[in-house]
């Protein structure tokens, strides 16, 4: 993995303070991701990383890892240009 990759992911991983469980279903397709990261920017808790992906062209795609601490926001679906992602709540997640 990159240095930048690994240095974005590291920072990323701070903005977890505590988990929201809101049941959030994070879909992401890796053939629509561009690998811009830029969801994984706007992403206020840290939900999002950008991973390994021998699937995407680019080599990298964002990848929800934390799904736990997503407060249901959606930043990520409206800042992503390619559509690439869905949140959903999950059946019997909390209100």
């Amino acid at each position: 993995m990159s240095n930048v990759i690994e240095e974005l992911n590291l920072e990323i991983r701070t903005r977890r303070k505590k988990p929201y469980n809101k049941g959030a279903k994070i879909i992401i397709n890796p053939e629509l991701c561009k690998s811009c990261a830029l969801c994984v920017f706007v992403c206020p808790t840290g939900v999002l990383e950008m991973v390994e992906n021998k699937r995407n062209i680019y080599n990298y795609s964002a990848e929800a890892v934390a799904p736990e601490y997503c407060t249901l926001c959606q930043f990520c679906v409206y800042q992503c240009p390619d559509f690439a992602i869905v949140v959903e709540k999950e059946e019997g997640g909390e209100k």
